[in-house]
């Protein structure tokens, strides 16, 4: 489809004042001149409308990232806490077993406490 400049316009309004071109012509041209326009607003609107999605897919990128380093954060977090937790336990349960052992060889003789348990009756 032909597209039309301003000189192009200029030439026909020019030609149909002096009376060189019909009037069909410059309905042409009119013509040409809206589909012109309608053209550069289509692709204005569909430019503006790409723009807005990429910065919203720009936007969302970023909250999927934060949400990503937040859940990276807790779940440290969470295993930090946990890991705080068994090496407590773990330090109670040698903490008891030192004092069973401990109270185990104290209560028995010197000669017991070189026996195992194992030969006993």
């Amino acid at each position: 489809m032909p597209t039309l400049t301003a000189a192009d316009a200029n030439e026909v309004k020019a030609n149909f004042r002096k009376g060189i071109l019909p009037v069909t012509r410059v309905s042409e041209m009119r013509r040409l001149t809206l589909q012109s326009a309608t053209r550069v607003l289509q692709t204005t609107a569909l430019l503006n409308e790409v723009m807005r999605k990429r910065a919203e897919f720009a936007r969302s990128l970023e909250g999927i990232g934060r949400q990503k380093a937040e859940r990276a954060a807790a779940k440290y977090q969470d295993t930090t806490v946990r890991l705080n937790d068994i090496r407590g336990r773990i330090q109670s349960v040698s903490e008891k077993l030192l004092y069973a052992g401990m109270a185990r060889s104290t209560t028995r003789g010197p000669a017991e406490s070189l026996t195992s348990g194992c030969f006993e009756k």
